[in-house]
């Protein structure tokens, strides 16, 4: 799915909490992705400081994909996370449309 809306000309960015930047890099990379190759944008809370809910550190990414005299609205983005306290209030915070992306069960059987 990412390499395809990449494909499409989207702008992605990923955001992470963590305060390990690596290790970021690590779970994209074990799941087949170049973290350059398809983001535009990463931003660590570990590098910047500032931690989901705060909205500061979408806002953050926003600066970094368009510049600071961009007039993107808030409204023609869409963030996608898997966590409700975190991800989705965080861009609902900041004025963005979100999905909150819930894992499918892995089958043990």
């Amino acid at each position: 799915m990412l390499k395809d809306l990449k494909s499409r000309g989207y702008k992605l960015a990923a955001c992470s909490n963590s305060n390990i930047p690596s290790k970021r890099r690590e779970v994209f990379h074990h799941l087949g992705y170049d973290v350059d190759e398809i983001f535009d944008c990463f931003v660590v809370s570990g590098d910047c400081g500032i931690r989901k809910p705060d909205p500061a550190i979408l806002n953050l990414i926003v600066e970094k994909l368009y510049g600071p005299d961009e007039k993107i609205k808030p409204y023609e983005i869409c963030s996608i996370g898997d966590s409700i306290a975190k991800d989705v209030l965080s861009s609902n915070l900041a004025g963005m449309r979100s999905v909150h992306f819930v894992y499918a069960p892995v089958n043990k059987a």
